[in-house]
Order: structure tokens, then sequence, then C-alpha cells
């Protein structure tokens, strides 16, 4: 059961809001350089100093009827392939991200989740505070196991981050435990384990920025850090895309304005409520910076419209009526 205390405060909207076809590259570093104790307001993050590590990580968004192992996941509408081969399923809607199903081809491991996990919930404000519950079951070395455990994402500080590359303003840090309990089905023997998780998002990213993991488990516990590429042109709106939607409600044909008409290719994309992508298509490439769409087709209800190029997206509600 989720359940949500929020308070007014700095937020985000698009927090992994995922499109199919983005690609984000992150660079390892010494997750020691990242300081995660600082809560609160007006904070500065100063990682421009952050030593790297050996590797990148290359994360694709791809539809799941191209994707392996998607017969075990029906409802998926996402999936994130991972450059390490790991494969994580989600259904995706306009307020939240579930995880669904991960599997590592290089393990041979996969982990289905009977009742979904709470990934990501959207908007996120300063002081926003999101528990849930979740439970799984998986296989290992010839044993079977069932887990359940509990996630809670907080929005615990605001501020400045400056990566090597780049400073970014208006940036929120979240903060996500996950504490897990499995049992191995044969003997009845119980391990637990905590997963922390610090993420920044800018205002207009989708993608997170900088993101810090500790893992804990009755084996020892691990540290990792990233940081999003400034080449990752798909994964942070760095230019947030100004445009005028209208008419809004609307019962049957809906217009929108730009106001940037530099030559690109641009993508319209609607999406319902249960996440699932009703349109996509290349509208113009600024040829004209007006144009209209036909909804008539479509029933009554709320829906996202989802606008992007190749600098970033942007995306606004939009109510259909009769």
């Amino acid at each position: 059961m989720l359940s949500l205390m929020q308070l007014n405060g700095q937020s985000v909207n698009n927090a992994e809001f995922y499109t199919t076809g983005n690609i984000y590259r992150y660079q390892s570093c010494n997750p020691q350089d990242v300081d995660v104790s600082q809560s609160g307001t007006a904070l500065l993050w100063d990682f421009s100093t952050i030593n790297t590590l050996a590797g990148t990580i290359h994360m694709e968004i791809i539809d799941p009827n191209i994707a392996p192992h998607s017969a075990n996941y029906p409802n998926a509408n996402i999936v994130e392939k991972a450059s390490d081969g790991t494969w994580v399923y989600s259904l995706q809607t306009a307020s939240e991200n579930r995880l669904l199903g991960f599997v590592s081809s290089s393990d041979n491991f996969e982990m289905e989740y009977s009742n979904p996990q709470l990934s990501m919930h959207r908007p996120q404000s300063l002081g926003d505070s999101i528990t849930d519950t979740y439970s799984h079951d998986y296989s290992a070395g010839g044993y079977t196991f069932k887990g359940s455990g509990n996630t809670m994402i907080t929005a615990d500080a605001y501020g400045r981050l400056i990566l090597p590359h780049a400073q970014f303003d208006s940036v929120l840090l979240l903060k996500m435990i996950q504490s897990q309990t499995d049992t191995m089905t044969q003997w009845s023997s119980v391990s637990r384990s905590t997963t922390t998780s610090y993420l920044w998002f800018a205002k207009g990213s989708t993608a997170p920025l900088l993101r810090w993991t500790k893992s804990e488990s009755d084996m020892g516990t691990e540290y990792s850090a990233s940081y999003l590429l400034p080449e990752t042109n798909l994964g942070i709106m760095d230019k947030v895309i100004e445009w005028n939607l209208y008419p809004n409600p609307t019962s049957n044909m809906l217009h929108f304005e730009l106001a940037d008409l530099s030559k690109d290719v641009w993508r319209f994309q609607l999406i319902d409520l249960q996440g699932r992508r009703l349109m996509n298509e290349v509208i113009f490439s600024s040829q004209d910076a007006r144009h209209s769409i036909s909804l008539a087709h479509l029933p009554s209800g709320t829906y996202t419209c989802i606008l992007s190029n190749t600098k970033g997206e942007s995306q606004s509600s939009l109510i259909i009526k009769d």
C-alpha cells in the first residue's frame, strides 16, 4: 500500500519519466568523493573534482516488444537495457514507475515481482515522503527464494550541483531506501538487505544527474556512484521546450505552437494514465510554428503530451472531454 505525505517546496516533475529511444551514458566515479550527509535548502554540492573510475555505463530505453523475456512481463511498457547485461522491465504511468522484473544475462538470474516495486513517483517536491511495499520470487544456485520489502522515497534536499563538466541549479535530491527480506523455501533460512540510494535531479531532467548507492547485506557492504555525461543529449532537458497547447480541455482538435523554430526533428507523443503510448509521431521539422492534431478517436480522460527533439523534451497534461 502506498502512502504519501506532501509539503510545499521546490519540485521536479519528470523524474525517470522515460521515452523509448532515449540513451543515457554514465561515468563511474569514486563514491567516497560524494557527500550525502547534507539535507535542507540552498545547498551547494561541489563535486567538480570528483575522481573518476574506469568504465562507463550505458542505458537505453527500448520497446518491450523487442526485448527478450518480454513474455514474462506483459504489463511492461518500458525496458531499461544496460551495458552490463541487465534488463529492467517496468510499468510507467504519468505519476510513477513500478518494477515488474529484473533480468541479468551475465549472471543467468531473473527476479519477478508479484507485487510490483515502486521505483519512482512523480512529481516530487522538497519534503515529500512516499512509502510502499513489494514482493518478489527468484531462483539462484538451484534454490528458490521468496522475498518482500518496503521502499521509502524522500525529497531530502535542494540546491546547486557542480559536476566536473557542468553546473546545475534548482536540483532536488531524492533519497531512496529499500529494505528487503528473502527466505529460502527449501531451508527457511532468512537473509536481509538494505539499499540506500541518493539521486540528484535538475528541474528539467528525466534521468538523475548523479547517483550514489550503498548496498548492505549479510555478505557485506558495497558502494557505487556515477554521473550523467554531457553527451547524453536525450537524457537531460538542457533546454526546456517552450510551447503553447490549446484548447485544453479539448473534445476534437488539439493545436500547439512553438516558440523555438530552430531546425530540428520534433516528435509528439500522447500517453494515457496507464502509461500506454497512444501516439508517437514526427510532426514537423520547424517549418511551421503551429500544428494541429485530431484526437476525435480517443475517449475522454486525462493524458500526458510530450514534445521532444534532440535537445530535450517537455510535457503537459491534457484533458479530453466528450
